[in-house]
């Protein structure tokens, strides 16, 4: 991997680290898998960040901040993964496959971005008519709308998967309140302006996660 690729996966998974030496620690051993994962989590007064780093044979797993209490270590059966996306989101209903079509918001990444800032100020009718008025649809702009009014958590998960040309980017949000979670996958380039929004349960939530991570990955030849 070359100097301009390490910059990139790591402002992508790391913007939050302003120093070289820590973002470097942070880093780790990422260049040498091929997928890695950031989560990010806060519900109530809990908050969790967990970087998954994926391998051939082995998914290494590292908790932020790093302490004796948080000491990395390997998944290397596919059931281990199941049992900590389960825990870490707090899921105790069965994992559930992300192959049904499931309803979605599509919007403006900006117009999102704007209203999440001033959900205190406006009213859920105000919330729920903007987003209707960008996505078309009254019915889930107002559940999603309830969501934001009431988050008690949300989250972050940044995916990056190499491939012949590159590390390939993918972001996506999460908002919740006690069983209602929206996932806001959003665009990630600056020249484009996208967010689909889709209602998910937390079993369906731990399904993307594992089934990203156990899915074979394009391993490029470095020959």
């Amino acid at each position: 991997m070359n100097d301009n690729d390490e910059v990139s996966l790591a402002n992508f998974l790391f913007p939050d680290v302003e120093s070289d030496t820590d973002l470097a620690q942070s880093l780790g051993s990422v260049a040498d898998s091929h997928k890695a994962c950031r989560l990010q989590w806060i519900e109530s007064e809990d908050s969790q960040d967990v970087l998954l780093r994926v391998h051939n044979d082995r998914i290494q797993v590292t908790y932020t901040p790093l302490t004796a209490a948080s000491i990395p270590y390997e998944l290397k059966q596919p059931e281990e993964l199941v049992r900590m996306c389960r825990q870490l989101f707090r899921s105790f209903e069965p994992q559930e496959s992300m192959t049904a079509v499931l309803p979605s918001l599509q919007l403006s990444k900006r117009l999102y971005l704007n209203l999440k800032r001033c959900t205190g100020a406006v009213t859920w009718n105000q919330l729920a008519a903007r987003l209707s008025a960008s996505s078309g649809d009254y019915e889930f702009s107002g559940e999603m709308a309830k969501v934001m009014k009431s988050c008690s958590m949300e989250g972050e998960i940044r995916l990056c998967t190499r491939s012949k040309s590159g590390w390939q980017y993918d972001y996506a949000a999460f908002i919740g309140h006690h069983a209602s979670i929206w996932l806001l996958r959003m665009s990630v380039k600056a020249n484009e302006d996208w967010l689909v929004a889709v209602p998910l349960s937390r079993g369906q939530l731990c399904a993307i996660i594992t089934e990203w991570a156990l899915h074979p990955a394009e391993v490029p030849n470095t020959e």
